[in-house]
């Protein structure tokens, strides 16, 4: 019968360990400061100046009902969806084209039959 030794545990601080009295560097205060005052980041695709603001949460649902239709049904890991994301070009497209409108009044023309808008059409397109 083997007998183990218990080893002591290290309780000197690391070196490299963030503490609460740690300095926080201007670039970091800067973007948390924008990310709580919601602050529009700027981006340009294909020319067109696009605002980017945190996700309404409606467009979090339809983002998630994009990759639950990927799931189908199966019993998948989250690193399966993004390989099935990796391999379906159409659910990339649809997904960023939600995220870039983030308004349901700009993604559906009607909202109740779920009929997509020519703004989304048009996005979607240029993307594909």
């Amino acid at each position: 019968m083997a007998v183990y030794r218990a080893k002591k545990k290290d309780t000197q601080p690391k070196k490299d360990a963030v503490t609460a009295h740690t300095p926080v560097s201007n670039e970091s205060m800067e973007r948390l400061a924008r990310i709580m005052n919601d602050s529009p980041s700027i981006m340009k695709l294909h020319g067109t100046e696009w605002c980017i603001k945190g996700l309404k949460p409606g467009v979090q649902w339809l983002i998630a009902e994009q990759a639950c239709r990927i799931v189908k049904g199966e019993k998948l890991s989250m690193g399966d969806v993004i390989k099935e994301f990796a391999v379906n070009l159409p659910a990339v497209a649809h997904v960023i084209t939600l995220a870039l409108l983030n308004d349901k009044d700009r993604i559906f023309s009607d909202y109740e039959k779920k009929e997509l808008s020519d703004d989304y059409h048009k996005v979607y397109d240029l993307l594909m």
